[in-house]
């Protein structure tokens, strides 16, 4: 009898962990990527592993800049990025604070790092969060000074995780972490005992909320992002699941977002990323010339699948939390491992591009999602 599901996750995500702190994977993405590694660390957590979360934690604060932005990644230039696919590593590991092949910041990696401390300070109430506000600060503020009259982030083409598409200006999933990340800086100086810092961070969350929900909401779904007031109306599962598992959305808008996914065959398998396909003009180059238009677009990511799990745990539509969860166990036990990508139900092994293995991010998050499961079967 081979492992469950769980265990694959608990292990893949287990063989990431390096010295200094998480890896995105063993691979090509043997490296230290901020988002892959916060995310991965919510998983982490709720296994136990507690320590390697600090190390990724004390990792990127000592690696902020000046300014307060938080490195795209510590690890391998986008050259070194570019060859170790093809088992050639060059280099040592160094703070990569631009977009590859580009001269733009990353924007989700300010916020991801202060909700992986907030998860990482509720788990273990270790002072060395609290000790380190004034850094979780000012990443914050590094954001606000991205911020419009509406206080939402806006950002450069190429900038969040779904790099291989051209989304530009108010991005809804970057916003859904830009609150999250507000929201859990006031929860932080409230344990510290600074209640005007506090309030003060607690205000500017409701009024970020109040402006997701004017600006985005479709009436069926969020938006994917605006850009100098045009409304693109993709259905992006990455934000819109976000919104519900950190309660942007009221129950009634959180229905209708899963309904409309549902409807879409995006949890066909779990989780496709965006309902109708983006245009082929919005892919990247970088992407296209690899064979891999359908990265962002097409193409089925389990930590996607993870959070919708999640949501659907968190509005009651258990039945269907453990189906889903069906399918991408299913998945994970078919191939034994958990992988970056896959394509029909495979993960993909294409020419120029092979989806990387283990992959923590999406298995931290099959990690928490089995742990939730398991919570409301109780």
């Amino acid at each position: 009898m081979g492992q469950s599901a769980e265990e694959i996750a608990r292990s893949s995500l287990r063989a990431c962990y390096g010295d200094e702190g998480i890896f995105a994977g063993i691979h090509h993405f043997k490296d230290y990527w901020a988002r892959d590694g916060f995310f991965a660390s919510l998983g982490a957590l709720e296994i136990g592993d507690s320590g390697i979360v600090k190390k990724n934690l004390q990792l990127f604060l000592t690696s902020l800049k000046k300014d307060g932005q938080v490195p795209l990644r510590i690890g391998k230039s986008s050259l070194g990025l570019a060859i170790s696919s093809l088992g050639i590593i060059l280099g040592r590991r160094k703070p990569i604070y631009d977009v590859d092949l580009t001269s733009t910041k990353p924007s989700d990696s300010n916020p991801l790092l202060i909700i992986a401390a907030h998860a990482y300070y509720l788990k273990t109430r270790d002072k060395y969060i609290l000790e380190n506000l004034p850094l979780l600060e000012k990443a914050l503020e590094w954001g606000h000074q991205r911020c419009d009259q509406d206080c939402l982030l806006e950002e450069e083409e190429r900038c969040n995780w779904a790099d291989s598409v051209k989304k530009k200006g108010k991005v809804f999933y970057t916003n859904v972490c830009h609150f999250k990340s507000i929201q859990c800086l006031a929860e932080l100086y409230e344990q510290a005992k600074k209640i005007e810092k506090a309030s003060h961070y607690s205000r500017i969350a409701k009024d970020v909320k109040v402006r997701l929900n004017q600006h985005f909401w479709t009436g069926e779904h969020y938006a994917d992002w605006i850009d100098r007031e045009k409304i693109f109306n993709f259905f992006s599962t990455d934000g819109n699941m976000l919104a519900i598992l950190w309660e942007v959305a009221d129950k009634d808008k959180a229905n209708k977002i899963i309904d409309c996914s549902m409807t879409f065959g995006l949890q066909d398998t779990p989780s496709g990323c965006v309902h109708p396909y983006y245009p082929i003009e919005d892919i990247g180059w970088h992407t296209k010339m690899i064979g891999l238009k359908d990265y962002h677009n097409g193409l089925s990511w389990l930590w996607l699948g993870a959070i919708s799990t999640l949501a659907l745990l968190k509005v009651g539509r258990i039945s269907e939390a453990k189906e889903l969860m069906d399918k991408i166990d299913t998945l994970i036990e078919d191939h034994e491992e958990v992988y970056e990508v896959y394509d029909g139900g495979f993960p993909v092994n294409r020419t120029l591009y092979r989806s990387e293995h283990p992959f923590a991010w999406s298995a931290g998050l099959v990690a928490l999602a089995h742990s939730e499961l398991k919570k409301h079967r109780k």
